[in-house]
């Protein structure tokens, strides 16, 4: 199956896609040491999504999350996200059926679709219009 860019993107022209679109990347697993973030989580207009421990421990950089400057000197991840420990949809490698089950699986991209979810959120916030009012 093709996706065509039309139905991907009805009435986006390619000069203001940028404009509505935002790369998500996992920062990597090679941490705790500085400089451990490597591309492209170091891309300049991307989200850089480092992971945290969960529930109570959450304001804690899990262990494996990379982190450092880039060559130009940003500090990177630009988002942390809880990442460690999270019960993911696992298969069982049948594709004639449709069982599945759970895993608890930890890294940098478990955290950053929980992270691309907020992005999401906080753009519409935006674009409906509610701010700095607090109504449409």
């Amino acid at each position: 199956m093709t996706l065509a860019f039309e139905s991907f993107g009805s009435g986006i022209s390619s000069t203001n896609l940028t404009e509505c679109l935002l790369l998500v990347f996992a920062a990597g697993n090679s941490g705790p040491g500085n400089n451990t973030v490597s591309s492209p989580s170091t891309a300049k207009n991307g989200l850089s999504v480092g992971a945290t421990l969960r529930s109570t421990s959450a304001g804690s950089m899990a262990s494996f999350s990379s982190c450092g400057w880039t060559d130009d000197q940003r500090y990177k991840p630009d988002l942390t996200v809880p990442g460690s420990s999270i019960v993911s949809a696992a298969n069982d490698l049948n594709a004639g059926n449709a069982n599945c089950g759970t895993t608890s699986m930890s890294g940098t991209s478990m955290a950053t679709p929980g992270a691309a979810g907020f992005a999401a959120l906080v753009r519409q916030y935006y674009a409906d219009g509610f701010y700095p009012s607090g109504t449409a």
